[in-house]
């Protein structure tokens, strides 16, 4: 990115930034680019550095016990909800078909958030007569830092078969 327009009133240098670039952006302004009205030449100024984030966090659902479309004879099913940044999901943003339920309690399998709030992780407890089963994440529902919102929904669907012979 580059910068466009940059003006020097009254010693102040002002600098106007109009570009649409997402991510880290620094600006830096060595000794010597610029003079004043008395010929004067600037000292390097301080290095400014700061994030533009203009998208919503990016979720994905994934488990290594059943696919996404897939069949399953287990009662307690693991998944992984990842994250392409830092974002405040929190359990109740995960809506559930009415055969599944959260394993509460502690330990392996309760809803666990990453350090770094970019994993998630949980088991869901499924009804063991079986059936149709989805989870879910709403657009709309998950904002990062900068206060962006997931723009698209995410869903994991998959079927729980009462027996072996499904």
């Amino acid at each position: 990115p580059s910068i466009d327009q940059v003006g020097n009133r009254h010693q102040l240098l002002t600098i106007t930034y109009n570009q649409f670039y997402e991510g880290e952006i620094t600006i830096n302004i060595p000794a010597g680019r610029y003079q004043s009205p008395a010929g004067v030449d600037n000292i390097a100024a301080n290095e400014y550095k700061f994030v533009r984030d203009l998208s919503g966090p990016v979720l994905s659902i994934s488990s290594s016990d059943v696919q996404n479309g897939g069949i399953t004879t287990n009662s307690q099913v693991a998944f992984t909800i990842t994250s392409n940044e830092p974002c405040d999901l929190q359990q109740s943003d995960v809506s559930l078909s009415s055969n599944a339920s959260f394993l509460l309690g502690t330990g392996a399998g309760v809803w666990s958030a990453s350090a770094d709030r970019k994993t998630f992780t949980f088991s869901l407890y499924i009804d063991p007569q079986g059936g149709f089963v989805s989870l879910g994440i709403s657009a709309g529902s998950v904002a990062d830092d900068a206060g962006n919102y997931n723009s698209s929904s995410s869903q994991f669907i998959f079927t729980k078969s009462s027996s072996e012979g499904f």
